[in-house]
Order: C-alpha cells, then sequence, then structure tokens
C-alpha cells in the first residue's frame, strides 16, 4: 500500500511546486524596512570605548517578470544611521576623554535583479542582485576634554574636576556611494496579489570615497540585520 502512495505523493508535490503564484509579465512591487538600535563596548576601566547607534534602512521597489522566476527591477533605498562614540584613557596621571556624534543619511536609487525558487505554490525563496549608486552626506561633531586626575585610585570621571581643558571640533561630507549586493529572501503569498518577505541580510560591497579608494565588505546573515517587507502582484 505504501508503495502505491509514493508516486500519488510525488505527483502532488510536484504540482504544488509548478503551480506558482508568480507567472511571466507580472509586475511585482514592494516595500521593507529594517531598524537597529546597538550598544557596544570595548577595552578596559582605564581605556574604554562605547559606540551608541541608531541604524535605519527603509526602501520600495518595482519589477517586472521576464519569465516565471526572474525578475528585473528598480528601486530607492534610503538610509540614516546616527552614532555617539566614546573613549575614557587613564594615561600618565591624567584623564582624556572624547565624545564623537556622527550622522549620516542617503537616498540610495538601484536596479536588480533576482531569480525566484519556488518551495511550494505559495512560497519562495529568491537571490537578488542589487546595485545601488547615490550620494551619502555625513554630519560629525566631537568634543575633546582633558585634566589632571585627582582620585587616588585612578579611576574618577571627567566631570569631578575643576576647568578641564576643552576641544571641539565638527564638519559635514558628502562623497560617493556605491554598493553591489547579493541579498537572500523569502517570500509567502498570504493571498494571490500579497505576500510577505523576510530578507535574510547578504553579501555587501561598498565604496565611499573612489579617490582614496576606501571599500569595505560585509557579509552579515545576523537576524538582527533581517528586514521585513510587503510586496504586491499587480
Amino acid at each position: 500500500m505504501k508503495k502505491n502512495l509514493m508516486p500519488f505523493l510525488f505527483l502532488i508535490l510536484s504540482a504544488s511546486t509548478a503551480m506558482g503564484q508568480i507567472t511571466k509579465g507580472d509586475i511585482i512591487i514592494g516595500f521593507n524596512g529594517n531598524y537597529t538600535n546597538t550598544s557596544t563596548e570595548t577595552g578596559v576601566i582605564t581605556n574604554l570605548s562605547q559606540t551608541d547607534g541608531k541604524y535605519l534602512n527603509i526602501g520600495s521597489s518595482a519589477g517586472y517578470f521576464l519569465t516565471d522566476n526572474f525578475v528585473v527591477g528598480i528601486g530607492l533605498d534610503y538610509i540614516r544611521n546616527k552614532e555617539t562614540r566614546e573613549n575614557s584613557l587613564y594615561f600618565n596621571d591624567r584623564v582624556h576623554f572624547e565624545s564623537l556624534d556622527i550622522k549620516s543619511k542617503a537616498f540610495l536609487p538601484n536596479v536588480y535583479v533576482a531569480r525566484y525558487f519556488s518551495i511550494t505554490n505559495k512560497f519562495y525563496f529568491s537571490a537578488t542582485m542589487k546595485v545601488s549608486y547615490g550620494k551619502l552626506k555625513t554630519e560629525f561633531e566631537t568634543v575633546y576634554m582633558e585634566r589632571e586626575n585627582l582620585s587616588s585610585d585612578g579611576l574618577s570621571d571627567i566631570s569631578e574636576g575643576t576647568n578641564p581643558s576643552m576641544t571641539s571640533l565638527s564638519g559635514e561630507s558628502e562623497v560617493d556611494y556605491f554598493s553591489p549586493q547579493l541579498i537572500p529572501e523569502l517570500t509567502y503569498f498570504i493571498t494571490d496579489r500579497f505576500s510577505a518577505c523576510l530578507g535574510l541580510g547578504g553579501i555587501k560591497y561598498s565604496i565611499t570615497d573612489w579617490e582614496s579608494s576606501n571599500s569595505d565588505w560585509n557579509v552579515n546573515l545576523n537576524p538582527v540585520n533581517w528586514s521585513l517587507g510587503i510586496k504586491i502582484r499587480i
């Protein structure tokens, strides 16, 4: 009996895989976003660094299916980051402290291609190659303070001193931002037209300054960087 059921089950699974929600000629509109709030500390008590960061990344896209599983499209992403970096250093009976605030933002138009793989008739895995380019604007403000260490245990706070020397500096910059990115994603169709999607991080290469060749590779599949979104098929 079990042997007779195997071909029947195989046909059911094959049919469910083939009968996908998306077909050639479909247009798909997508919206997604991610927000991260992090705090990290490194170093030791006498040389301690701390970074508090807030990172927002939202985007929209529109794609056209050239085949039942291959789509090309355009999109627009917006990123906005804010970091506060603090460092305290006790050295030669003196206390050094610096606080740096950095704000950056960018609108990033992009083009993309994606291949969809049907897991079931409603559930898809896709791999997206996206190339973005825009202008990254950054503002910074830093305050540096120094004074003699008045505590016998060598651990006094900078605010405990009298008239510490203080220097402040601020500025802004605007640089080119170019980034190809490979993004794995899961999509589930709740209805024939409406779906929920989950971006699983990805592999990203970015260039933030052409003249100095300032570039960076980032491979990150950490769930904290996953993005949630919706897609509408029309």
